[in-house]
């Protein structure tokens, strides 16, 4: 096999169907042979993470060289989203993104409802979740980019329904 028969079946494991064991073993090749082009439009990501976050990137990255886009992320640390949305940051000032991605859990979650909770607590405790992220979002809104937020996963006892 030629070199350029193994970059092609490399660059094809970014193909759907996706073989994740085999794209996370060769990240590091898939990425060398993306970077050989060089016509690239760049974007500057933050990425706020509620959890860890450094493997997504990594991905993330195979996914956008694999159409055309060079990025360069900001990290937050290690579930600072809060903090790097709604205090002063000058290291994401200066980064000026152009895609913030808030990457949260169902662990940022700050409180569920118990048993004994009404329809009205409940109804209580969704707001002030929705109130929190909503105050999140018009923070981040000084950037003036487009804001993804993930959806939460589920816990592994849905004991709630």
């Amino acid at each position: 096999m030629n070199s350029t028969d193994k970059q092609c079946e490399i660059l094809q494991l970014l193909d759907y169907p996706l073989e994740v064991n085999k794209i996370l073993r060769n990240k590091k090749s898939i990425k060398r042979n993306l970077l050989l082009n060089d016509n690239f439009i760049e974007k500057n990501i933050a990425i706020l993470g509620g959890s860890t976050t450094s493997e997504i990137i990594n991905i993330l990255e195979l996914f956008l060289l694999k159409n055309g886009v060079k990025p360069k992320f900001y990290e937050s640390e290690y579930n600072k989203y809060f903090e790097d949305a709604l205090f002063e940051n000058d290291e994401l000032n200066k980064f000026k993104p152009d895609i913030i991605y808030i990457h949260t859990t169902n662990k940022n979650i700050i409180k569920y409802p118990d048993f004994k909770d009404t329809s009205e607590d409940i109804a209580i405790l969704l707001n002030n979740e929705i109130q929190r992220f909503k105050l999140i979002w018009d923070s981040l809104s000084k950037f003036n980019c487009a804001i993804i937020q993930n959806n939460f996963d589920f816990t592994k006892d849905r004991c709630m329904g």
